[in-house]
């Protein structure tokens, strides 16, 4: 994976299908979603319409479902786990704001780079050989 990639913060996925649906170029999606596994916060088709916009990623501190279908996607998506049953939508959401989870920091701006093997967060574009 290794994309560089500014991205728009969530709290929790209310927000997220309104966004998969806006031009998504250069942007990874994070979704903190309180580190819970009870509850998937992506699933295939809100990961396929977010292919569809542009989008470069997500990174979602929670659950995701549609595993398979998902790594048949040109897009990368890193979450703590799988879970079969999706998000209850309740309206919530915030866009662009900071958020901390999993030792980590992360604003609107900040650059995302991913592999299979992390994720590493940084203010400035980082030089990659």
């Amino acid at each position: 994976m290794g994309k560089l990639s500014p991205y728009l913060a969530l709290k929790i996925t209310a927000e997220s299908e309104r966004l998969v649906n806006e031009n998504g170029k250069g942007k990874v999606m994070v979704i903190d979603g309180g580190g819970s596994k009870r509850r998937a916060l992506l699933g295939d088709m809100l990961a396929e319409k977010a292919v569809n916009n542009g989008w470069e990623g997500f990174v979602i501190y929670g659950a995701i479902r549609d595993v398979t279908a998902q790594s048949q996607l040109n897009i990368g998506i890193h979450a703590l786990c799988a879970h079969p049953m999706p998000t209850e939508k309740r309206g919530l959401g915030d866009i662009g704001r900071t958020l901390r989870f999993a030792g980590i920091s992360v604003s609107q701006g900040d650059y995302i780079y991913c592999d299979l093997n992390g994720i590493a967060v940084s203010k400035q574009p980082l030089a990659l050989p």
